[in-house]
C-alpha cells in the first residue's frame, strides 16, 4: 500500500510540537494481518474489526519535519524509515447503501482506526541539513523516547491512516456489490 501524502502534527503545547509531512510513503507488512474479530450490523451498515499484524509494519518514504520533540528542536527533509512491531489495530467503518448499475453497493461514510504497538523504530535521514552527528543523536533520542513521541502523535497518525484505509475501502465497495461481500 502507498500513501501519496500525509500530514502528522503534534499538539503545539504538548511535549511534541512538530509538523511532520510524508510523501510517497510505502507501507509493507499489511499482508500478514490476521483478523482477530469482526462484527457487522446490516441495519446500520457498521463494521467493527480487530486485526493483528504478524510481521513488523514498515513505512518508508520521503519526509519533512520541523518543530520540537520534548525539549529539542528538530528539522530536516529526506528519506525516512519507520517500523512498528506487534501492531494490533481496531477499525470501525460506517457506510450507507447505494445502487450502482442496478446492484447494491456500500458507500463509506467514515472509517476510524486506532492502533497499538510494542515498539516504534525510527530513522530520519538528513536531519539538521545533513549534520550527521546531530542527526544520529536525534535518531537515537527519538528511538529511546518513542512511547512519549507516539503518544503525542497518535491521534494524528490514527486520523491519517483512517483516511487512507477509508479511501481503500471506498474503492473496494464501489467495485464489489454488497451481495458479493456479505453473503446471506
Amino acid at each position: 500500500m502507498e500513501i501519496l501524502a500525509a500530514d502528522i502534527s503534534g499538539a503545539p503545547k504538548g511535549s511534541v510540537a512538530i509538523s511532520l509531512n510524508f510523501k510517497k510513503l510505502r507501507i509493507r507488512g499489511l499482508g500478514s494481518a490476521e483478523v482477530m474479530s469482526i462484527s457487522y450490523d446490516p441495519k446500520a451498515h457498521r463494521i467493527s474489526m480487530r486485526a493483528k499484524v504478524a510481521a513488523p509494519l514498515r513505512l518508508d518514504g520521503g519526509y519533512t519535519i520541523d518543530g520540537r520533540v520534548l525539549v529539542l528542536p528538530i528539522t530536516g527533509s529526506g528519506q525516512c524509515s519507520l517500523q512498528l512491531d506487534d501492531v494490533t489495530a481496531d477499525l470501525t467503518l460506517a457506510a450507507h447503501e447505494i445502487t450502482k448499475n442496478g446492484q447494491k453497493h456500500l458507500a463509506v461514510d467514515k472509517l476510524s482506526l486506532s492502533f497499538d504497538t510494542s515498539k516504534l523504530h525510527m530513522r530520519f535521514d538528513n536531519l539538521f541539513n545533513g549534520n550527521k552527528e546531530l542527526g544520529d543523536t536525534m535518531n537515537t533520542f527519538l528511538n529511546q523516547n518513542w512511547p512519549d513521541i507516539l503518544r503525542e502523535l497518535k491521534p494524528s497518525i490514527d486520523d491519517t491512516f483512517g483516511a487512507a484505509f477509508q479511501a481503500l475501502a471506498s474503492r473496494i465497495f464501489a467495485k464489489v456489490p454488497y451481495n458479493n461481500i456479505f453473503l446471506p
